[in-house]
């Protein structure tokens, strides 16, 4: 894998833990949301985390591992961003649409993503 690839990769990451700290951020506990929050959602490094809240650089990035953890985890049993990227594919597909009887298909299975719970 040569840099832009990992660089990207690693850009991947970043976004799908967002999406969701986004999702299940609320069942963090405060000071680790907070500290994804700032990583995450405004740019922040460890440093800057670490220095705005007089905690060390470790205490942040064990906060992120933790938080990072338990997110994965969330995802694992519950399933919300799978299916939301489910549900957003099938309204792309069915946008994109001609035939009647494919689009009722699609519909289909979209009401059952839906039912299910996002």
């Amino acid at each position: 894998m040569n840099g832009e690839e990992n660089r990207d990769k690693l850009l991947e990451e970043k976004a799908y833990l967002a999406d969701l700290l986004s999702i299940y951020g609320s069942l963090l506990r405060k000071n680790v949301y907070q500290r994804m929050e700032a990583f995450y959602f405004e740019d922040f490094s460890l440093s800057e985390i670490a220095q705005n809240e007089g905690v060390s650089r470790n205490a942040v990035y064990e906060s992120l591992l933790s938080g990072v953890k338990q997110l994965k985890k969330y995802e694992d049993k519950l399933g919300c961003y799978k299916k939301k990227e489910k549900s957003y594919a099938l309204l792309d597909k069915l946008e994109e649409c001609k035939d009647e009887d494919e689009k009722k298909k699609i519909t289909e299975e979209l009401k059952g993503v839906l039912r299910n719970g996002i």
